[in-house]
């Protein structure tokens, strides 16, 4: 009995050095969306490496992963290295939608039994209908503007007289040699 006792013991005190495992620190322990239909809006979270080693990161959403956007969603991170993931969330329906981002680290040394690591953050999206948009003013007041500016510049076109036209009938210098362009059609 003493025997089993002291290989439990030993067991235990030799499992920490041969099973390793990647630490990892994510703030903010929580992602709360609020936004309407067909909008975006991000958000910033810090990963960061608590381990000995090097280890790859991947992070993905449990669900809703058409809706939402990890940059950079596979990387990897050296010895207390710390590194920004922006969550960029595209809602494409209204609605209360709850999920899981999930941050899981690897290490790089494959040869080894490792045990994969991860951590799962509460992602929340308040999704509100899109607003009815009445005409929006600026899809309004730039096509009015646009014929305004086009009647006035026609009226100013008409108004000009030429310069052979302001001297009158003392000099007709070029008058009678151009052609008007109707003639110009049959000729």
């Amino acid at each position: 009995m003493k025997q089993a006792v002291l290989f439990i013991i030993a067991l235990s005190l030799w499992t920490p050095l041969i099973s390793k495992a990647a630490g990892i620190s994510v703030s903010p322990s929580r992602l709360n969306f609020e936004l309407s239909a067909g909008a975006f809006a991000s958000q910033n979270i810090t990963v960061e490496n608590l381990t000995a080693e090097p280890v790859i990161f991947r992070l993905y959403a449990d669900e809703f992963g058409d809706e939402l956007v990890l940059q950079p969603d596979d990387f990897r991170m050296e010895v207390g290295e710390k590194r920004k993931v922006k969550i960029i969330a595209r809602p494409k329906t209204a609605g209360l939608k709850a999920t899981n981002l999930s941050i899981v680290a690897q290490d790089l040394d494959r040869r080894q039994f490792n045990v994969l690591t991860g951590v799962k953050i509460p992602l929340t999206l308040k999704v509100s209908a899109a607003p009815a948009v009445p005409w929006n003013k600026l899809a309004v007041i730039v096509p009015l503007l646009l014929i305004v500016a086009i009647i006035t510049a026609v009226l100013i076109r008409r108004r000009r007289r030429r310069w052979y036209e302001k001297l009158g009938d003392s000099i007709d210098l070029l008058r009678h040699h151009r052609k008007n362009w109707w003639r110009k059609l049959f000729d």
